[in-house]
């Protein structure tokens, strides 16, 4: 069975996703927020960690869902041109 890696799997498109591969590929899927019991910790910011635990797995195919999802900080920090 082929494997599939998912950072920053913890929102909306993440279980999208999940729900979409789960019966026909062996899934880790990581977040920062742990809120599914099909979630596992990690914080991609750390990087060594990250490459650590997909070095691991060994996936097939990686699929990087996360995101900064702060609105108001985003809108005060993009550089105008």
């Amino acid at each position: 069975m082929k494997k599939i890696y998912i950072a920053g799997c913890g929102g909306m498109l993440g279980e999208a996703f999940y729900i979409q591969f789960r019966n026909d590929y062996l899934l880790k899927c990581t977040d920062k927020d742990v809120n599914e019991k099909w979630l596992s910790f990690l914080d991609f910011r750390d990087y060594e960690a990250y490459r650590k635990d997909v070095l691991e797995f060994r996936p097939d195919y990686l699929f990087h869902l996360g995101a900064y999802t702060d609105l108001e900080y985003c809108e005060l920090n993009v550089p105008m041109s």
